[in-house]
């Protein structure tokens, strides 16, 4: 087992453990912060 865990690893552990049913996918999250990104630009 790996000691060390990766902020994405945490990140995803915090959400099965807020919400284990609505897993949000890595794509979504990624996503949704490029239109937000994008909407700033804009």
């Amino acid at each position: 087992m790996h000691q060390k865990a990766t902020s994405l690893e945490l990140g995803q552990g915090e959400l099965r453990a807020a919400n284990p049913v609505n897993i949000i996918p890595r794509e979504t999250a990624d996503t949704v912060t490029i239109k937000k990104i994008n909407r700033i630009r804009s």
